[in-house]
């Protein structure tokens, strides 16, 4: 890893804020992409934590609905993941299931991934997009884990 890279790990790793995220650390991820500098798989998940510290779930789903614009180029599912469960955690059913989505379009979509943004949409009532998804990953040959199966049968 660059010197840069630590650097950026290190600047988002002490966002403690809104502001601070805001002002530094997406800033600054813009310019490494601005300035073709490759970030790490832990730029991306530390990116995903500095926008939980910083209660700004909106910001770490746009970010990952739009990772090369920020220049995170390695996500991976955790980072998904966590990005997921904090969305969801707000209330935000569109955030996750952009999330989920992006997942499938970078492949990295899975069992636990699919859960998570099932189980969102049935806490904030959105049957019809649970069912959507479930049924869009069961046409996908996905392999579809047995609480996810109960949870949409529970609703029909």
């Amino acid at each position: 890893m660059s010197p840069g890279v630590k650097r950026l790990d290190g600047l988002l790793a002490a966002t403690k804020n809104e502001t601070e995220l805001n002002a530094f650390a997406t800033v600054a991820l813009k310019r490494y992409q601005q300035n073709m500098i490759a970030t790490s798989k832990e730029t991306t998940g530390l990116f995903v934590a500095a926008c939980h510290r910083a209660n700004a779930p909106a910001v770490a789903t746009a970010g990952l609905a739009d990772s090369r614009e920020l220049g995170l180029h390695y996500v991976g599912r955790q980072s998904y993941r966590k990005a997921m469960v904090e969305s969801s955690k707000h209330g935000d059913v569109d955030g996750v299931v952009a999330l989920y989505n992006r997942a499938v379009k970078d492949g990295v979509a899975s069992q636990d991934l699919l859960h998570v943004a099932v189980r969102a949409c049935l806490a904030e009532s959105e049957g019809t997009k649970a069912s959507a998804l479930f049924e869009a990953a069961r046409d996908a040959g996905m392999d579809i884990a047995p609480a996810t199966v109960r949870l949409v049968d529970a609703t029909a």
